[in-house]
């Protein structure tokens, strides 16, 4: 089973600059993903 880290994505994406996060589809998804399964807000 695959273990996920939420918090370490979250952490993470919140560290890249906002225009480059709404750049890459793939990161974009797993920050959105992390959110939504934490229930956390941007």
């Amino acid at each position: 089973m695959q273990e996920r880290d939420y918090a370490t994505v979250i952490a993470v994406a919140r560290k890249i600059p906002e225009p480059i996060l709404h750049e890459d589809p793939k990161l974009l998804m797993w920050y959105d993903q992390a959110l939504t399964r934490t229930g956390d807000k941007p």
